[in-house]
C-alpha cells in the first residue's frame, strides 16, 4: 500500500510504535523516524523528504505534540503545504479547543483513542488510509475573460468549490436573499440569519450566524462553483463572527488554481511564475484589523498605533504580535503568502485587485499631502474579487510566509520560527509618489521584514477554515 508517515512527539513514542506495527500487519507502508532515518542528510531534510513521499500523514494528537515548539507542528504544517492526507489520532487526553486549526475536529475527522476501545479506533484509521480524501467530520461542535494576464498563462482552472461536504460544513453559506438555485441539496438554516451587508455596489451574499448549538442539516451541499467561463461574475459571499459581543466581518474565499507570481516582472523575487493550488476555501477578513478589534478583543502589542482611530487599521506591529492575535484571540491564522495573492488577484490573476489598470481612487496611497492611514474599507471600489477591501495600499500586511526567492529551497511555513524574515503584501499609503513606487500595489508583489520589525505602515488582516467558529 502507499506510504503512511507518521508524526508525534517522543513523549508518545511507544505507544505510536503500538500503532505503527499494527498498520505494517495491514500491509501499510510505515515511515518513523526512529526505524527510517538514514542519517546521510541532515535531520530536517530527511523529514521533509520523507513527507514529501508520503500520500497519508498520520499527526499523533497530544497536549505535548501540538505545542509552538512542537517538531511535529512543523511536519504536519509541511504535509499541509504539500497536499497530503491527514489523518488526526488523539493518543492521550487533550483539550479540543487547544488543538491547531490545521488538524482541529471541525477540519477533520479525528480519531481519539482516549475514547474509543484501541481495535475500534484502529480500525476507523485503517479505513481512513484506504481512502484517497481527507476524511470530513462527520458533525460540528460549534459551529475570466481569458487575457494573458501578467505574461501568465490564460484564466485559471479552478477546483476544489464543488467540494460537497456532508452534515454541517455549508450551513454557514446559506444566502438570505432568494438566489436558491445557485445552491443544490437540501438545507435547514439557521434560526436567525444574519442581515445581508450592503458594503458594495454589486450584489453579496451573507452566511448564517454562528450559533453554540447549531440547527442545521445539509444533505450533499454544492458550493457555489467557479470555472474559466464565470470567474467574474463571482458574487462575494460574507459571514459576520461574533466574539462575545464585538463583531468581524469575513468573506469567503474558494478553494482554486492559478499562477503565482510575474515572469514580466523586473523584480526577481516574483519569477519564476508557478503553478499553486488553494486546496481548501477559507474564510478572510474583509478588512485589515483595526485599533478598535485589537483592543476589544485583548490583542498585545508593546507598542501602540500610529494612528489611533478606532477605524484605522492597526500598525506598529510585529509579526510576533500579530500572528499570536490571530491565534490565540480569533482562532485563526495570517494568511500565507499563496493566500493572500489568491484573494488579491483571483482565477484571472489580476494586476491590482480591481482590475488591470492603476486608478488612483481605488486605494489609500500617498497622494497629495496624505500623512497617515484611512479608515478601512474607505475605498469601496477597489475590493478584490471575493470582496476583501484594501488589498493594495492603506498598510502593508503581514504573512505567515518565511521569505524566499521563489526559486530557491526552504520551508516557508513554520510558526515556530520567529527570526527568519516573512513576507509582507500590499503596499501602503506612504508608497506610490511617482511611477516607480507604485509597483507595490501590484497583486504579485512581494517584500520583507523582519518579525520583530514594527512600523506605522504595516499591519494585518487575519483568516479562518471554513467550518471555524470562535
Amino acid at each position: 500500500m502507499s506510504r503512511v508517515f507518521i508524526s508525534y512527539s517522543s513523549t508518545d513514542r511507544e505507544f505510536v510504535k503500538h500503532i505503527a506495527d499494527d498498520l505494517r500487519k495491514q500491509d501499510f507502508d510505515i515511515w518513523m523516524d526512529t526505524s527510517d532515518i538514514t542519517g546521510q542528510l541532515p535531520y530536517w531534510e530527511e523529514i521533509q523528504n520523507a513527507v514529501e513521499a508520503c500520500k497519508h500523514f498520520i499527526f499523533v494528537v497530544s497536549p505535548t505534540s501540538i505545542t509552538r515548539e512542537s517538531g511535529a507542528m512543523k511536519e504536519v504544517y509541511h504535509a499541509v503545504r504539500h497536499n497530503k492526507i491527514v489523518v488526526p489520532i488523539i493518543v492521550r487526553e487533550t483539550n479540543y479547543d487547544s488543538i491547531p486549526m490545521v488538524v482541529g475536529p471541525g477540519m477533520l475527522q479525528i480519531h481519539d483513542f482516549t475514547k474509543l476501545p484501541y481495535d475500534e479506533a484502529l480500525t476507523r484509521v485503517i479505513r481512513a488510509l484506504k481512502t484517497n480524501t481527507p476524511t470530513l467530520p462527520k458533525d460540528i461542535s460549534r459551529a475570466s475573460t481569458n487575457r494573458p494576464a501578467r505574461g501568465r498563462t490564460a484564466a485559471a482552472i479552478l477546483i476544489g468549490t464543488a467540494l460537497i461536504i456532508a452534515v454541517g460544513v455549508i450551513g454557514m453559506l446559506i444566502a438570505n436573499n432568494n438566489n436558491s438555485n445557485q445552491f443544490a441539496g437540501t438545507v435547514i438554516a439557521y434560526n436567525t440569519p444574519n442581515e445581508t451587508v450592503a458594503a458594495f455596489n454589486f450584489q453579496t451574499q451573507t452566511a448564517a450566524a454562528w450559533t453554540d448549538t447549531p440547527t442545521v442539516i445539509v444533505t450533499a451541499t454544492l458550493l457555489p462553483t467557479l470555472d474559466a467561463t464565470n470567474a467574474a461574475a463571482w458574487t462575494p459571499i460574507t459571514r459576520t463572527v461574533d466574539y462575545d459581543g464585538y463583531k468581524v466581518e469575513m468573506a469567503y474565499v474558494p478553494a482554486g488554481t492559478f499562477m503565482m507570481g510575474d515572469d514580466n516582472s523586473n523584480q526577481a523575487d516574483e519569477r519564476p511564475a508557478h503553478k499553486v493550488e488553494i486546496a481548501q476555501p477559507f474564510w478572510v477578513d474583509r478588512t485589515e484589523v483595526t485599533n478598535e478589534q485589537f483592543a476589544k478583543l485583548g490583542g498585545k502589542a508593546d507598542q501602540t498605533s500610529t494612528f489611533t482611530d478606532p477605524r484605522q487599521p492597526r500598525e506598529t506591529i510585529t509579526w510576533i504580535e500579530a500572528e499570536a492575535f490571530c491565534r490565540e484571540k480569533r482562532g485563526g491564522a495570517l494568511p500565507t503568502e499563496e493566500q493572500w495573492e489568491w484573494i488579491a488577484g483571483g482565477p484571472q490573476e489580476l494586476i491590482y485587485p480591481w482590475g488591470e489598470n492603476w486608478d488612483t481612487d481605488r486605494l489609500i496611497w500617498l497622494a497629495g499631502d496624505r500623512k497617515s492611514t484611512a479608515n478601512v474599507g474607505s475605498k469601496l471600489t477597489g475590493a478584490s474579487w471575493v470582496g476583501a477591501l484594501d488589498m493594495s495600499g492603506n498598510v502593508w500586511e503581514w504573512t505567515s510566509t518565511i521569505y524566499y526567492k521563489y526559486d530557491l529551497p526552504g520551508e516557508r511555513e513554520d510558526p515556530t520560527d520567529t527570526t527568519k524574515e516573512r513576507v509582507i503584501r500590499g503596499g501602503s499609503w506612504a508608497y506610490g509618489i511617482d511611477v516607480a513606487q507604485r509597483t507595490v500595489f501590484r497583486t504579485a508583489n512581494r517584500n520583507l521584514r523582519a518579525p520583530n520589525i514594527r512600523q506605522n505602515d504595516l499591519g494585518f488582516r487575519c483568516v479562518m477554515p471554513i467550518d471555524s467558529a470562535p
